[in-house]
């Protein structure tokens, strides 16, 4: 109610009062570009062979079918699909026990569940093993933009003691997907390659992967001989370039340091003068063009929660209700800057308020 009282307030000065309230607000000056600043059967024991022999059958379809589904998944992928340690190394960043050092419940849950996990990869990656048969549910806690809330994602795992990267694949899958991560990955070369001995057979369930495989050894063959022509035609001693930049920074807060004026320029939407052309262009770009759908498009769900804001809602849970962990980080950002105009914006109007006032008074 204060807010709505607020700005009926604003709105009974003038517009060229509160168009120069706006342009005398700090974080609106640098929210504007530089130019234009736009733009899931039970059986009895009494069944006979045949329908034993068909259960038998009905498990080796259901297997076909995950592989057929994990294929489908890959292929929806669009672009590269990420190596598992990739996946792995976002997932860390949001659940590392080291992250919970105020928190030793939760702490203590994600160093357990880790330990599991990380020696079912071992096996599978590192030594050329299957992992024992288990079924496991393994909690994870996952930060969130509010301090001391945390959401819990369950990831339930089941190994045979055989060839069932189909069955972790599908798990860790799901659980990435909880976690707002990417679905499909790739397992690290080496895995789930064959049984240590004398009995080492080839595992069944990667036939599915084998074009693929192909396709990938070709491809490193060509680049490894192109190469190698790069390597001849640099080998003079005087030049012989060495890439030692840094690796290519993904991470959210990059991402919120390179948006910060765009999530200004959002923030200011409801405040921004219809009369003044460039405003009223910048609120064009963004209330009916593709300012939001551009943000949305990169991975982001933030739409929903910026159109609440515009229209009054303050309260951080409600504008970030559903999204995942980068797009309620963007949200709060934008409701910061929103929050912040709002202050600077009260500030002026009472001040321009309080200066008139004083001048009708000396005129009497």
């Amino acid at each position: 109610m204060a807010f709505v009282a607020t700005r009926l307030a604003a709105r009974a000065a003038s517009r060229s009062h509160l168009s120069t309230a706006l342009r005398a607000s700090p974080l609106l000056c640098n929210a504007f570009p530089s130019q234009q600043r736009s733009s899931f059967a039970l059986e009895p024991p009494f069944l006979s062979a045949n329908a034993r022999l068909g259960a038998v059958r009905t498990k080796v379809s259901e297997r076909a079918l995950r592989r057929k589904n994990l294929r489908k998944m890959k292929s929806q992928k669009g672009g590269k699909v990420p190596m598992l340690k990739d996946t792995l190394r976002k997932l860390y960043m949001r659940t590392h026990p080291d992250l919970f050092g105020r928190y030793p419940e939760q702490q203590r849950a994600n160093e357990e569940s880790y330990k599991e996990l990380l020696g079912i990869l071992d096996a599978i990656e590192k030594h050329n093993e299957f992992p024992p048969a288990k079924t496991l549910v393994l909690p994870f806690f996952l930060k969130t933009p509010v301090e001391g809330e945390f959401k819990e994602v369950d990831l339930q795992l089941r190994t045979t003691g055989g060839a069932c990267n189909t069955l972790v694949e599908e798990a860790l899958g799901q659980f990435f997907g909880e976690c707002g991560l990417p679905q499909a990955f790739q397992w690290g070369e080496g895995s789930w390659g064959k049984a240590v001995g004398k009995d080492a057979v080839e595992n069944s369930n990667l036939g599915f992967d084998k074009e693929e495989e192909a396709r990938e050894k070709a491809r490193k063959e060509a680049e490894a001989a192109t190469k190698r022509e790069e390597q001849i035609k640099q080998s003079a001693p005087a030049f012989n370039p060495v890439d030692r930049s840094a690796p290519e920074d993904h991470s959210i807060e990059k991402v919120l340091n390179e948006m910060d004026d765009t999530l200004q320029l959002i923030a200011a939407m409801p405040f921004l003068d219809e009369e003044d052309e460039q405003q009223r262009a910048i609120k064009v770009h963004f209330e009916q063009g593709s300012g939001l759908d551009d943000l949305d498009a990169q991975g982001y769900t933030v739409k929903a929660g910026v159109i609440q804001m515009w229209q009054g809602e303050r309260e951080l849970n409600a504008v970030i209700k559903g999204v995942d962990a980068d797009s309620a980080i963007i949200l709060q950002r934008i409701l910061m800057h929103t929050l912040e105009i709002e202050k600077q914006l009260n500030e002026i109007i009472a001040k321009g308020i309080d200066d008139e006032e004083a001048a009708d008074a000396q005129n009497k």
